[in-house]
């Protein structure tokens, strides 16, 4: 059995609800976080907070309890579940009102949960992606991790149709690629450099983000933020994307075009996708 902690209580899945009034459900007033658990773990759990935070303090929403509270919660959550492998999802909203654009006033409680999804240990290398790059058509503060997806669904579901695994946005207006559906991108450079476009208002600031480009650093590579074209993309050395549940994951092909080498195993074709991969597990490991 399912166990889902609700505005207070530990509840079933199948008993846990919310008002139809709820704010998350009508308008996309919510936001919230995925944390990654590992060995019974939960990984980077103060970066989620950190994010979280900021994402309240952009919508004006007020915490419902403090940081310390949230991951006491987390661990009653993962231990209800006997969760070993997988994630914890943790979504705040403004509460239940009578539906108004406008925010209730006076403010209502708001409206918290908490559930774990089972996965799989982490596997021995990264996935293999196809991508397919799609127009960016999400509003303009992608940067607050809010429950406002459906651009990011159906821009998926486009590249789905079109044979691909993944979704790369891209601006419309200069050909930059921003991310993809729910990863950060990153390029290889021909000297082995890497890329990722910088935090910005189009792009959301990813917790595996932060803590690759310091394992990247330490290992002695050249990281800059910085953007690039579909068209530098396709002839990268590598290119690759990062978030919380998948870690890094290599993109092999770009809108039928192939990324890198054509010869050789995955880890011979993808080296430093590899060797970064292989970083964050163990630093997972360590935690």
């Amino acid at each position: 059995m399912s166990w889902v902690w609700i505005n207070g209580r530990m509840k079933p899945l199948a008993q846990a609800a919310l008002s139809v009034e709820d704010r998350g459900l009508l308008f996309a007033d919510a936001v919230y976080e995925v944390v990654c658990v590992v060995r019974g773990r939960a990984v980077d759990v103060e970066e989620h907070w950190r994010r979280l935070w900021r994402s309240m303090r952009e919508i004006e929403l007020k915490a419902p309890c403090s940081r310390a509270v949230l991951t006491l919660l987390l661990e009653r959550v993962v231990a209800r579940n006997r969760l070993k492998e997988g994630m914890v999802y943790l979504q705040i909203s403004r509460g239940s009102a009578r539906r108004e654009h406008a925010f209730p006033d006076p403010c209502v409680p708001a409206n918290m949960f908490l559930f774990a999804t089972h996965g799989k240990p982490p596997p021995a290398a990264p996935k293999l992606l196809r991508a397919v790059s799609v127009a960016d058509t999400r509003w303009r503060r992608v940067d607050i991790k809010t429950t406002n997806l459906l651009a990011n669904c159906m821009a998926l579901e486009e590249a789905k149709a079109r044979g691909g695994d993944e979704v790369l946005l891209y601006d419309e207006a200069n050909d930059l690629l921003r991310e993809a559906s729910k990863s950060n991108l990153w390029l290889v450079t021909n000297d082995g450099g890497l890329l990722t476009p910088p935090c910005t208002t189009n792009i959301l600031g990813g917790v595996t983000r932060r803590a690759l480009l310091r394992l990247a650093e330490g290992a002695g590579l050249r990281c800059l933020e910085q953007s690039f074209t579909r068209e530098e993309a396709k002839g990268a050395k590598e290119l690759f994307l990062t978030n919380s549940t998948g870690f890094v994951s290599v993109v092999c092909s770009l809108d039928g075009d192939a990324i890198g080498r054509r010869k050789g195993t995955a880890s011979q074709r993808y080296p430093l996708a590899h060797r970064l991969y292989g970083l964050y597990t163990e630093r997972m490991g360590s935690l």
